[in-house]
C-alpha cells in the first residue's frame, strides 16, 4: 500500500466517524478525528513533497469557517469548521476549496429537497460532515486529491 493510499484511508476515517455521529446526534467528539489528522499530517510531513507554505495555505478555508462559526453563533458547527481546517492542511488549498464547493452544493441540494418534500422551513438544520465525506470520496475516485 502506497503512502498516498494510506493518507486517503486516514482522511476517510477522519471524516467517516464524525459523519456518522453528526447524522445520529448532530454533534461529535473532535478527539478521534484529531488523532487521524495527526497521523495523516505526520505521514504527509514525512513525504518530501509537502512544502510548509502549502500546508499553511490549506488552513485558510478552515480558518475562515472557524471565524464564520464564531460569527454565526454556532449556525455552522465548530466541529465542521475544525474538520475543514484539518482537511485543508492535509489536502491543500485548491483541493479543499474544490471539496468544499461540492459539499456545499450537495448540502444545498439536500436542503432544497427536504424543504420541498417535507415542507420544512429554512431553519431546519442538516448535518454537514456527511456531505464533506461524500465530496471527498467523489474527489478521491473522480479527481486528483492527495
Amino acid at each position: 500500500m502506497s503512502s498516498k493510499e494510506i493518507l486517503r484511508a486516514l482522511v476517510l476515517i477522519m471524516l467517516a466517524f464524525p459523519a456518522a455521529a453528526d447524522i445520529r446526534c448532530k454533534k461529535f467528539a473532535i478527539l478521534p478525528p484529531f488523532l487521524f489528522f495527526a497521523a495523516a499530517l505526520a505521514l504527509r510531513l514525512a513525504s518530501q513533497d509537502c512544502p510548509l507554505p502549502e500546508l499553511a495555505a490549506g488552513a485558510l478555508p478552515g480558518a475562515g469557517f472557524l471565524l464564520l462559526s464564531r460569527l454565526s453563533q454556532g449556525a455552522l458547527g465548530l466541529g465542521d469548521a475544525v474538520l475543514i481546517l484539518f482537511l485543508g492542511i492535509i489536502c491543500g488549498f485548491w483541493e479543499v476549496f474544490s471539496i468544499l464547493l461540492l459539499a456545499l452544493t450537495l448540502s444545498a441540494a439536500a436542503g432544497l429537497f427536504l424543504m420541498w418534500k417535507e415542507k420544512s422551513g429554512r431553519k431546519r438544520q442538516i448535518p454537514f460532515v456527511p456531505f464533506l465525506l461524500a465530496a471527498y470520496i467523489i474527489f478521491c475516485f473522480g479527481g486528483d486529491v492527495l
